[in-house]
């Protein structure tokens, strides 16, 4: 019986969420978000972004998206550039870069600390009202790897 389970979890393992890289499966993100590989199907960053209150929220999440992976970081950050041009605000405003710093939150529900949580936000009033937004993660560590300047992006009209 040990060997019959043994050998479907090692399947299991094998095979990940896909058989094959050409399967080319859909991940739906489960906050409502966008999601963001990290490297060769290692992982994904779920990114979160409400405009009315400059709300960022980011979470951690497996190759599949189906499992939150806890993060020993205690921010990560998030270095952006505004897309469109925001009425009322300076042209050279709309250009400019910005680095957030998203903090760990904790999570009473999921036991999730400062150190040892799959979730990151702030709120960043400068945000306000941007509807669209690229950028990169500066650096996130994940299963013991670390990405670095990993591509980000919002754009309202396509969530």
């Amino acid at each position: 019986m040990q060997r019959i389970l043994t050998g479907i979890l090692g399947l299991f393992i094998i095979l990940g969420c896909g058989f094959s890289e050409e399967d080319h499966h859909h991940h739906v993100a489960p906050n409502g978000g966008v999601l963001i590989p990290l490297g060769d199907h290692s992982g994904n960053i779920e990114l979160l972004f409400d405009p009315e209150s400059g709300k960022v929220r980011i979470w951690l999440l497996d190759g599949c998206a189906e499992n939150y992976v806890r993060s020993a970081q205690k921010e990560i950050h998030l270095v952006i550039r505004r897309q469109e041009i925001t009425p009322g605000v300076t042209s050279a405003e709309n250009d400019r870069v910005i680095r957030l710093k998203l903090s760990a939150l904790k999570n009473r529900l999921t036991g999730e600390t400062v150190g040892n949580t799959s979730e990151f936000g702030a709120i960043i009033d400068s945000l306000k009202g941007v509807k669209k937004f690229t950028g990169f993660f500066d650096k996130v560590e994940f299963r013991g790897f670390e990405f670095e300047k990993v591509p980000a992006h919002w754009d309202e009209q396509a969530n």
